[in-house]
């Protein structure tokens, strides 16, 4: 005959609590099914498996809640991941739209500068040409007066 252990179902561990249940269920097909076996071991059987049940949803329960912790640990990481990058981008574009400002400015600078020099570059090609323009007007006038003087050969006659 199957016993009734102290403290039962509370007291035991899922595996006593399963092979009391499995004793007592069968014990009434021991039995045949007697009414007096049926009303001595179904609250029994009733009690362990609801209290199989009830460690059951207990396990579910906190399984659920570390998940859901869990699950806010990440996501929480996940939005200060995602804020440090947001934050290292701007900084980044911040840094990115100054040194284009710098180089806007020093291509300014050096495009003034250049421009600058071609100027004086031009000037003093200008120079050289009026110069050398004069230059050739001078010899084309002493040339000219030369041609024009009346050689000695040519006053003997």
């Amino acid at each position: 005959m199957a016993e009734l252990k102290a403290n039962y179902p509370h007291g035991l561990k899922d595996r006593e609590i399963e092979f009391l249940v499995n004793q007592y269920a069968a014990e009434i097909f021991e039995k045949g099914a007697s009414t007096n076996a049926v009303l001595q071991f179904s609250p029994l059987i009733q009690l362990g498996t609801n209290e199989l049940q009830s460690r059951q949803s207990k396990r579910i329960t906190m399984l659920s809640i570390g998940i859901s912790v869990l699950s806010l640990l990440i996501a929480s990481l996940a939005l200060y991941v995602s804020l440090v990058s947001s934050r290292s981008s701007n900084q980044w574009r911040e840094e990115q739209l100054m040194a284009l400002s710098q180089m806007e400015i020093s291509t300014a600078q050096s495009n003034d500068a250049l421009i600058i020099a071609i100027r004086k570059e031009l000037e003093k090609g200008r120079k050289q040409m009026v110069e050398q323009s004069a230059k050739l007007e001078y010899a084309i006038l002493i040339s000219a007066n030369k041609s024009m003087q009346p050689t000695p050969a040519a006053t003997a006659d």
